[in-house]
């Protein structure tokens, strides 16, 4: 995911503000930095002008200086394992209009009771405090769950076996490329240890930046946009050449995840529905095998799941569906295992013909 450029400015704080926290340890949450500045300019006409990094209050007092502004302050990253709704407004029945996974970084712009609003991206919404960190909190999530990369500064770097320049070139990249880095730090000769090709290889420092690579957020058509290239890059092939358009695997995927939660569980779900649809004594789509009446769900909920993010292992079990993998031996119906009908256990659910 590339950073995007019209995200708005950090949130700015005074320095009356910054020296204060210096001093007395005083943790300022982002709204409060920004009522505070609020008061602190009517109160004392003070001109601020800021900067990416540090800012300069010109004042009547003399020997002000400039007080580096904790960056961290307004940023926030997602603490979850997958990803978590932005909605529209500050409740859990807005509209959703983007995700946030794991990773992704966003910028506090206000927070309502339980919410804090957020702009990451194109999106702008609220995220639910239970699903999220702030300030140093979210900083030390980043050092866990971000990866550090090497981003090429200019085209035709090579790519060398060994830390030395007559090694062999792997390969050349291009300027803005990226490699997932393995040591932080370069050698004593430059060199900095990067991944290629899922081994170790090594680059020039003098060539690259390295920095933490932070996600941002997707709205709901970029979420899908994602998912069908993941399809492509995992699968080397489109969806329909697994046996199924882009829409029977979400169809599948949905209907997997709302009636099992472990992965073979899912498989043999969507396996069931492609058994129903090649059988002569149900409908022959997908999609109508799942709404037919009394016996999965409506579209409606099948449409709220899509909406709400379908998760890579429900998206894998449908797409392994479709390529014919079937650990239920061909059967077409299944009860949750706890009604205790004869046939076979799989992932909490009994399946027979």
């Amino acid at each position: 995911m590339k950073l995007n450029p019209n995200l708005k400015e950090n949130l700015k704080r005074t320095t009356a503000l910054l020296v204060s926290a210096a001093v007395f340890g005083t943790a300022l949450t982002p709204q409060a930095a920004i009522a505070a500045e609020k008061k602190a300019q009517a109160r004392r006409g003070m001109n601020v002008t800021a900067g990416a990094s540090s800012m300069m209050v010109n004042s009547a007092s003399k020997g002000m200086k400039a007080v580096k502004e904790e960056p961290w302050a307004s940023r926030l990253l997602a603490d979850v394992d997958n990803s978590v709704n932005v909605r529209k407004e500050a409740n859990s029945q807005s509209p959703i209009i983007g995700k946030l996974h794991k990773g992704d970084l966003a910028e506090v712009i206000d927070t309502e009771e339980g919410w804090y609003k957020i702009t990451s991206g194109d999106v702008t919404g609220y995220v639910s405090k239970d699903y999220a960190l702030v300030g140093s909190q979210a900083r030390a999530l980043a050092k866990k769950v971000c990866k550090l990369v090497a981003r090429a500064t200019t085209d035709g770097l090579r790519i060398r076996e060994q830390a030395d320049e007559n090694a062999r070139v792997l390969t050349v990249i291009g300027k803005t490329d990226v490699l997932e880095v393995m040591d932080k730090k370069p050698d004593e000769k430059g060199w900095i240890k990067v991944k290629y090709d899922g081994k170790a290889a090594y680059v020039s420092s003098d060539f690259v930046k390295v920095k933490r690579n932070y996600g941002r957020a997707n709205t709901l058509e970029q979420e899908a946009e994602e998912i069908k290239k993941s399809f492509a890059e995992e699968n080397g092939a489109t969806a329909a050449s697994a046996g199924g358009s882009q829409g029977d695997v979400y169809w599948l995927a949905a209907i997997a995840s709302h009636e099992a939660s472990t992965y073979e569980g899912q498989l043999a779900v969507a396996a069931v529905v492609l058994n129903r649809v090649r059988s002569s004594n149900f409908p022959n789509s997908i999609s109508a095998v799942i709404t037919a009446p009394r016996q999965f769900v409506g579209t409606g909920t099948i449409s709220r799941i899509i909406e709400n993010g379908l998760s890579q292992q429900s998206l894998q079990a449908a797409r392994a569906a479709l390529a014919g993998q079937d650990p239920t031996g061909g059967c077409l119906y299944f009860w949750s295992s706890w009604t205790g009908h004869a046939g076979i256990h799989i992932g909490g659910n009994v399946f027979w013909r």
